[in-house]
């Protein structure tokens, strides 16, 4: 681009005079000194964009870094208390069985215990059953002799009346 500056101003020059060249000289280096300082705030502010966007790209390689740890640390701390929760309801869940078998056997033992008792009462009821008539028999047995009562001393009975009689056993 500079070269065909220079080409276009050697055009110009030779078709002007010697003090509109002069001036025309005066412009172009003029525009040469603003171009070249154009061009070097150009490579400054590439240079400076390129240490910009390399500090960008070095932070998000860096903010990568830090995120994949963070990831890490948040999946370890993730696993490890979904291994405790799962300890704990392991626990409760032993808990509740060990509840549940102790309530069981108390269970047991109440059926047991009323099964006993049912068979017990069953046995006296049985029993009872069997021992009314047995004692039916003795109550009235017994209210029979009581109407026929003997004094054996006297050998008496109770329609008779009593004498004082000797009796003697050898």
């Amino acid at each position: 681009m500079l070269q065909e500056g220079q080409e276009v101003l050697a055009s110009i020059l030779a078709a002007t005079n010697a003090s509109d060249k002069d001036a025309i000289r005066a412009m172009y280096e003029s525009k040469i000194a603003s171009l070249e300082s154009s061009n070097e705030i150009t490579n400054k502010i590439g240079n400076e964009s390129q240490a910009i966007l390399s500090a960008v790209n070095n932070g998000i390689v860096s903010n990568d870094k830090n995120t994949t740890t963070i990831l890490s640390a948040i999946s370890a701390d993730g696993s490890a208390t979904r291994a405790l929760i799962n300890a704990n309801e392991v626990q409760n869940l032993r808990d509740e069985l060990e509840s549940e078998r102790r309530r069981g056997d108390r269970r047991e033992t109440e059926i047991n215990i009323n099964n006993s008792n049912s068979q017990t009462q069953a046995q006296v009821q049985t029993l009872t059953n069997s021992l009314v008539p047995i004692l039916s028999g003795i109550q009235s047995q017994f209210a029979h002799n009581t109407n026929s009562l003997v004094n054996l001393g006297t050998m008496l009975g109770t329609a008779q009346t009593a004498s004082n009689a000797n009796t003697s056993v050898n």
